[in-house]
């Protein structure tokens, strides 16, 4: 950066020089158009008034004044015309010389701040995969992928060349003021005279712009966590035609948005999408709409493949009916085709052949969004929105009123424990629901679904994650006529009998207790501030405006000394001052081609070392922040996602590899628990940093198309000055001023003016850069309390995994008034397996979570083989941890790579892979798939189904062969019989580990050695299944619920 500095110095120091040299040049010319040395000025005093005396330095602007009538002697041919066309060519030729100069001084800038922006994206990313989990708890993906963006690139704008592009234009600016006063004084401070109100106006600007700025990376923040917010969940928008509603909020939250020429070459590709044709068009307004819906279903002879999967037959000949008012119940194994059949009734998909009727209608005929404002579904993972409870079940229908609101929630039984919250129906749910327990998401959901009194209900799951006397309760407001009751269908001993029969549901009703799952996994997010500058273009933009000031003033100074050198009578000594102004032009040529070579070269390439260290040390940063620092609400994880995946100053060569390093910035985010359990965050950031090396290729080809536009751009200014010599000449011809007076007032108004206004066009970029570079700093600064990315703590031999909660009490960082875990006390011992059950909220997966150490205790302590938790080393330890939650995470690779990513510090062999998914029951069902282990499982295992998943989860975390297992409803989404399979695998792999299982089914966990009963955050019964039972307390009381 030294020798940057250096070089730009240099080139501002010969810019002025050269104009100096040019200015003298002009004016010569002018000044001798006639030749005057050759007259005898004192015969020709005879012939003027007195006062008037000839001179070759006075003859144009006094000969008028003489009267030559009566002598011989004859004024020349006015050769003025000629002379300035000979001195436009040589401006022509300089600007050519320019052009050049220029190309060299921004290709070398524009490959540096290319190369910075690679660099600080890296640093960037790495950085929030180091954040505790917390942060992505409360904070939208989208929101924190365009702040982080914004922000880097705001940075970028007040970095790297734009800063030696400043010091050269100031030295322009001031170099020309020198000269004007030098040369023409009085018209000098004419031009002065304005400097106060423009310096003026920039600084008002600055703060102008300093603040649209803040608003404006607002703006880009909630747009990218509202467009995140919708896309990640589009199922579910689409079937509570939610587009609009979104498409409101997105409109609300970008009104300040003012930097449309970043969005560039961007507009290309967004246009390849708007125009490229849907096959179910939501938003049409054609179809069916009738005066009311009657919900007959038919499917008749219905083939179905996903169209991401066409070689997989899903539905072969599918047809059953539902007559209005009547409930039809779909079972089977995972995978067997019972959701697809809801996504086609909401013609999400059509079928390949057969048809599906509504009503006596096909569902392609009916209008589409009127067809699902009738139909309402709750799903088996429940998609809430970053708003209220009230906000969310109003998306059920917008226009219901808060007694409806409350209503729906108390048939759905969410009404009591809303009202339990402190700020009741105006409680924020975070994103996708995560302040709430799965049971209350499950419930809220159910609200908004009958919320609208829809005609068809559809219910994949829905009470699969209340607890026995919430499901009872719900189970009864939805309950209709049934077709075919369950003992007529045992009756036939067929494929139901054999589903019953594995579930035990004939001998075992009462222990087939479904207890409500609770998933407190803190993800609330909102928005983060951003204001970091995007420095491709302002770097650039500041090469530019300082290439011209220097030019500007050098030009100025030129033109009076070549006045006086064309004044000179002698022509022995004219010869020799031109010469020697011939070989200055050289020299200085020959050195501003080294220094702006070295400026070029060595700023960029310090420049963009600075932006990719400071990207890197950023992301790093980030990772190693503590989970709560991850649960504040201006840490969203759309903010950081768009710091990361969204560059204002990419153009559309580079979308492309933008947007799949965004894809694995937004993934890494998003699923951030995921990533911390399996201790996987220098994994991301080096996949993300592949990524970013293809946009830095294409950068540093495109910076040579950039530098000939900028060359190009620059040297107008000497094609200018050509047409500016032919005005002025007329001037002088008319003998309304001199040459010199002319060329240097003009060049002292144009550059002088200049200077002050790019320098206020500099300034709002810096003030960004400021303004991010404060949120930044701010994270260096930051400590967090549990740095995910540290390398120290304790280890040792030996390790057995017994785990003990010694008086330890929790508040979650953003609920601190509400009290999770109290005085908790409870002993595990080595291998040994104990089940966790209780209501929703009573702190179950919170404590999973302080074994995982997403979070520290409020107080006591948590002991790890008599090891505090706190002082062991964070990646060993969670290495010797294998988890599986209720909604499985899976990353959009192939079902190798997910399996094979529950242990990355080795290699896994294939023979391993498959083993692990023997073990979790999905193998044959792997290798029915055309392309088998390398089937890609879409995001967030989209293309699978919920039992798919779960398996594919198990095996990851199997395959790590950990000491300690921890199950939160491992199995809920498994069928009966998979279900059996998979927990006698579980069974197997539990024996020689302690595990710690969370289940809705106590048969699923009444073999266990310890079974904890939790209420409000304590343990209030402890033993085996038969003793608790005996005891006739709470365990006994939701053993018997269901009965």
């Amino acid at each position: 950066m030294l020798i940057g500095t250096i070089a730009a110095l240099g080139n501002g120091a010969a810019f002025p020089l050269m104009l100096l040299m040019f200015g003298n040049m002009t004016d010569v010319f002018t000044d001798r158009s006639f030749d005057l040395c050759k007259f005898n000025f004192t015969e020709l005093d005879q012939f003027c008034p007195p006062g008037v005396k000839l001179t070759a330095q006075n003859f144009l602007e006094e000969y008028k004044k003489c009267n030559f009538s009566g002598s011989n002697f004859t004024i020349p041919e006015n050769q003025f015309t000629t002379k300035i066309r000979e001195q436009a060519l040589w401006l022509v030729i300089i600007g050519g010389a320019t052009m050049l100069i220029g190309y060299f001084q921004v290709a070398f800038w524009s490959i540096a701040c290319e190369r910075q922006t690679r660099r600080l994206r890296e640093i960037l990313f790495r950085s929030i995969l180091n954040k505790e989990i917390s942060y992505f708890d409360i904070n939208k993906t989208g929101e924190l992928n365009t702040r982080l963006t914004e922000d880097i690139n705001k940075v970028h704008d007040g970095i790297g060349d734009k800063i030696s592009s400043a010091l050269q234009f100031f030295a322009t600016f001031i170099g020309g003021m020198a000269l004007g006063f030098i040369k023409g004084w009085k018209l000098t401070l004419v031009v002065l005279s304005v400097s106060p109100i423009l310096f003026g106006g920039a600084v008002i600007l600055v703060q102008i712009i300093a603040k649209a700025t803040s608003e404006e990376l607002k703006s880009y923040a909630k747009a990218g966590a509202v467009a995140e917010e919708v896309f990640s969940s589009i199922r579910t928008v689409f079937s509570y035609n939610g587009a609009n509603y979104e498409s409101e909020s997105l409109g609300q939250a970008v009104p300040h948005l003012q930097a449309l020429a970043q969005a560039r070459g961007a507009a290309y590709t967004l246009w390849l999408i708007i125009d490229t044709p849907s096959k179910i068009v939501s938003d049409s307004e054609s179809g069916i709409k009738a005066d009311d819906l009657i919900g007959d279903v038919q499917f008749t002879n219905v083939n179905f493949v996903y169209p991401s999967r066409p070689d997989v037959p899903v539905h072969n000949g599918l047809s059953f009916s539902a007559q209005q008012g009547e409930t039809i119940a779909l079972v089977g194994t995972s995978g067997c085709g019972k959701s697809t059949c809801m996504q086609l009734l909401q013609r999400f998909y059509d079928p390949v052949s057969g048809s599906v009727m509504i009503g006596g209608h096909r569902v392609n005929e009916y209008h589409l969004g009127w067809l699902r404002q009738h139909i309402g579904v709750v799903s088996q993972e429940p998609i809430l929105f970053q708003t209220t409870i009230a906000e969310n079940i109003r998306l059920g229908r917008l226009e219901a009123t808060q007694q409806e609101i409350e209503d729906a929630a108390r048939i759905a039984n969410a009404h009591d424990f809303i009202m339990t919250l402190p700020q009741k129906y105006d409680t924020l749910v975070g994103e996708r629901g995560a302040q709430m327990s799965g049971g209350q998401k499950q419930r809220i959901a159910i609200a908004r679904a009958l919320i609208r009194d829809p005609r068809i209900l559809l219910l994949d799951e829905a009470t699969s994650a209340l607890d026995t006397e919430s499901e009872s309760i719900v189970q009864d407001a939805l309950n209709r006529a049934s077709k075919g009751n369950h003992q007529s269908l045992m009756n036939l001993k067929g494929n139901y009998y054999g589903l019953v029969e594995s579930q035990n549901l004939r001998t075992n009703m009462s222990d087939e207790t479904e207890l409500e799952d609770e998933n407190e996994d803190d993800l609330t997010d909102d928005k983060k501030d951003s204001r970091t500058a995007s420095l491709g273009d302002d770097v650039r933009n500041a090469a530019e405006t300082t290439f011209e000031e220097r030019q500007n003033g050098q030009t100025t100074a030129q033109d009076d000394k070549n006045v006086k050198v064309f004044q000179e009578c002698d022509l022995h000594a004219q010869e020799k001052r031109v010469n020697f102004y011939v070989i200055i032009f050289v020299g200085l040529g020959g050195l501003m081609l080294i220094t702006m070579f070295l400026q070029t070269f060595f700023f960029t390439i310090s420049g963009e070392a600075l932006t990719q260290r400071l990207r890197a040390k950023i992301f790093r940063l980030l990772l190693r922040q503590e989970i709560a620092y991850f649960d504040q609400l201006e840490n969203s994880t759309g903010a950081l996602c768009t710091r990361l995946s969204t560059e204002a100053s990419a153009v559309q060569g580079d979308k492309k590899a933008l947007e799949e390093a965004g894809k694995i910035a937004v993934e890494a985010i998003s699923n951030i628990r995921t990533v911390a359990q399996l201790v996987k965050e220098p994994y991301f950031g080096d996949e993300y940093c592949k990524l970013l090396d293809i946009p830095l290729r294409n950068s540093l080809r495109r910076a040579h198309v950039f530098a000939i536009l900028f060359s190009f751009t620059n040297s107008i200014m000497f094609f200018a000055q050509a047409a500016l010599f032919t005005f002025g000449g007329w001037m002088v011809d008319r003998g309304s001023m001199t040459f010199e007076n002319v060329m240097l007032v003009l060049n002292c108004l144009l550059f002088g003016a200049m200077a002050v206004g790019q320098t206020a066009s500099l300034s709002p970029d810096y003030s960004k850069a400021i303004d991010a570079s404060k949120h930044i700093l701010a994270l260096f600064e930051r400590t967090p309390e549990i740095d995910n990315g540290a390398t120290d703590g304790d280890t040792f031999e030996n390790f057995k995994g017994e785990i003990n909660f010694v008086d330890l009490q929790f508040r979650y960082p953003n609920r601190s008034e509400v009290p999770v875990l109290k005085r908790f006390n409870l002993n595990i011992k080595p291998h040994q397996q104990v089940a966790l059950v209780g209501a929703s909220g009573c702190g179950k997966s919170t404590t999973i979570q302080l074994i995982e150490r997403f979070y520290n205790p409020t107080s006591g302590q948590l002991l790890i083989d008599h090891h505090d938790v706190s002082s062991l080393n964070l990646q060993w330890w969670r290495s010797k941890i294998g988890f599986v939650s209720q909604e499985p995470i899976l990353f959009d690779a192939s079902i190798r790579e997910n399996i094979a990513y529950g242990d990355t510090s080795r290699y896994v062999t294939m023979a391993e892979i498959c083993e692990a998914a023997k073990n979790a029951n999905i193998h044959r069902f792997i290798e029915t798939l055309p392309e088998q282990y390398e089937t890609n499982v879409g995001a967030k295992g989209t293309q699978l189904s919920g039992g798919e998943k779960q398996r594919i989860a198990i095996a990851r975390a199997l395959i790590r062969n950990p000491s300690i297992l921890l199950l939160d409803e491992a199995t809920s989404a498994l069928d009966t019989e998979s279900e059996r399979i998979v927990q006698d695998a579980l069974d197997r792999a539990s024996k020689g580990r302690t595990t710690i299982v969370i289940a809705h089914r106590l048969s699923t966990i009444q073999n266990s050695d310890v079974i904890c009963v939790l209420h409000r955050g304590r343990i209030v019964e402890q033993g085996i299944h038969d003793d608790l039972l005996a005891r006739k307390g709470l365990y006994y009381r939701l053993a018997q619920a269901k009965k």
